[in-house]
């Protein structure tokens, strides 16, 4: 989806969210976030890179908006039936493993005591290189841009973060693989991921999020959702922007991209139910 669409659609869900109710009536929201480097001029347009301000307004503006955000032990106890949770609830989630989330976001996180989910590719931790999946991967080191920025974070660092009270670390697969294309490879691609988590970081309860995680290309739900649904972690979550509600498939449940273009505004729009409607709507009349 190019970054007109996407504005587009958060701008629309923001015009919904104005003059009708909220359609997150006891369900919860989801962010993602991807990076919070400092802006260069590589990735001035990454539309997965929200640099540190923004990510700090965000929060704040979420919170000033009435949003209360949860640990994911809290989402699970949830979906549960074990515990209740307050109104406008929302989880804050990062993808891939960058430095910079524990360099940039995770000071920010302990500040205002907001916790959060980092869901790791542990086949790249300690590479000084970006990750081969990262588009702009082969003009960082030309452009004299901090590895930092870029970079998938150390050993040290995932350590950092464990010993954070506010994070939660997750399994993202090993490689990132495309398991559409790749199917038989996923359980041991998976295995091998948590297996590491645990024996080498001495993590028990491990979330997932699925690489690329769009359900209606294949890169969760479906099979893949089967699957990971016996591979030993707690739930499992997909890119679709929905809101969770009790009765979800805990192994593909949705999260809404948070864009360095949107505002507290247009993100309380999505977690308000808007833009999956939006989603939707607009799928149906595709098909039609």
């Amino acid at each position: 989806m190019s970054e007109v669409t996407k504005r587009a659609a958060g701008l629309a869900a923001l015009a919904l969210d104005r003059v009708l109710p909220s359609r997150n009536s006891e369900r919860v929201g989801v962010l993602m976030y991807h990076r919070t480097a400092p802006t260069t001029s590589v990735d001035a347009n990454d539309q997965l890179n929200v640099p540190p301000g923004q990510f700090r307004a965000h929060l704040l503006g979420l919170q000033e908006l009435g949003y209360n955000f949860i640990g994911i032990d809290q989402l699970i106890n949830w979906l549960n039936g074990t515990t209740e949770l307050p109104d406008n609830s929302v989880h804050v989630t990062f993808d891939d493993g960058y430095a910079c989330t524990a360099q940039f976001a995770a000071p920010i996180l302990q500040e205002l005591d907001i916790p959060a989910t980092v869901f790791v590719n542990t086949a790249f931790t300690g590479d000084s290189d970006a990750f081969p999946f990262d588009p702009n991967r082969s003009r960082y080191g030309d452009a004299g841009v901090d590895p930092v920025n870029y970079r998938p974070m150390s050993s040290n660092e995932l350590h950092g973060l464990i010993a954070d009270s506010t994070i939660t670390i997750g399994a993202h697969s090993h490689s990132h693989s495309n398991f559409v294309e790749h199917p038989e490879d996923f359980d041991e691609d998976i295995m091998l991921n948590t297996k590491i988590l645990r024996e080498d970081y001495g993590l028990e309860s491990i979330p997932f999020a699925f690489p690329y995680g769009v359900v209606r290309l294949g890169y969760a739900g479906g099979e893949l959702s089967r699957r990971i649904s016996v591979l030993n972690v707690t739930c499992a979550f997909s890119t679709e922007p929905e809101l969770i509600d009790r009765s979800d498939d805990r192994y593909c449940l949705g999260r809404f991209s948070a864009y360095p273009f949107d505002t507290p505004r247009t993100l309380a729009a999505k977690l308000n139910g808007w833009l999956g409607w939006i989603s939707g709507a607009r799928q149906l009349l595709n098909r039609g």
